[in-house]
């Protein structure tokens, strides 16, 4: 007789086999385990990071309606006060304020309910040939009176090429000005905003550059999620509900087009919309 030779080979295989299968059993539940664990993980700082952003949106919210409430307010308490006694050039100034103000709260109404509607592919876009150039030049001029108070600059610079595109004049007109008021809330100094245009074959891009804060690599990763905004140190330092960046990136999206930054911390930042000229 060989000695070391079991005289059963067959069932030697079998439960080797059967302890194979065991071992494989065991490392897929502990790779379907490890990975439950580490998605749920990162779900639950998804969830606490959003919870946190939509924390901030609210008190941001709350912030932006108190001002205009309270002014609207002491104007109508002044008007009431009066006894009809008040002349017409009060009543007009009275009058103008409430207007504003109530304007003032419409137009951050009307900001949230669009920024739903997108999200729920309801908006339609109203696409027509337009001239790009107009578009920001006309967005320029309405911001050039902050500029020229802060002793900052805002200008427009084209290339020779035609700058028409398909595209919807309302929603690229918003997102153009919401680059250049973003521009000129995150400069600590001096505002100098240049707006450019850059017509290629098929495409049209917009650069908005600032001296601005500038921001980190994280900071760039995250700067178009909804309620996000860059930390300035005091949360009402700067105004807003950090939807501007997010109605920008789906503004944009909708037109096909892509949107993108490049900054460094003190060193500002150029943020670069590219459109198919469409048609």
């Amino acid at each position: 007789r060989g000695m070391g030779i079991s005289p059963f080979p067959g069932k030697n295989i079998s439960l080797m086999r059967q302890a194979g299968y065991r071992a494989l059993s065991v490392f897929v539940f502990l790779a379907v385990i490890i990975y439950s664990s580490v998605s749920f993980a990162l779900l639950l700082r998804r969830q606490r990071r959003f919870h946190g952003l939509l924390v901030d949106f609210i008190n941001n919210m709350t912030h932006e309606f108190k001002t205009p409430v309270s002014t609207i307010m002491i104007a109508g308490e002044a008007i009431s006060a009066s006894g009809g006694e008040m002349t017409g050039e009060k009543r007009s100034r009275y009058g103008r304020i409430l207007m504003e103000e109530a304007g003032r709260m419409r137009l951050q109404i009307e900001r949230i309910l669009q920024m739903a509607d997108l999200e729920k592919g309801e908006l339609r876009l109203n696409l027509e040939p337009s001239d790009i150039r107009g578009l920001i030049s006309d967005a320029a001029a309405n911001h050039a009176i902050r500029f020229e108070a802060a002793g900052g600059a805002l200008s427009a610079r084209f290339d020779d090429s035609s700058a028409m595109a398909e595209v919807d004049r309302v929603h690229l007109t918003n997102v153009i000005n919401n680059l250049i008021d973003n521009a000129f809330k995150y400069t600590k100094g001096i505002p100098r905003v240049t707006v450019s245009v850059v017509s290629d074959v098929g495409e049209i891009t917009i650069n908005v550059e600032d001296n601005g804060i500038g921001m980190t690599r994280d900071q760039q990763e995250r700067i178009f999620d909804k309620y996000y905004r860059v930390p300035t140190g005091n949360v009402h330092d700067v105004k807003g509900f950090g939807l501007g960046l997010a109605y920008v990136k789906m503004i944009v999206e909708a037109h096909g087009g892509r949107v993108t930054v490049e900054s460094r911390p003190g060193s500002g930042s150029v943020f670069s919309i590219t459109l198919p000229r469409g048609g």
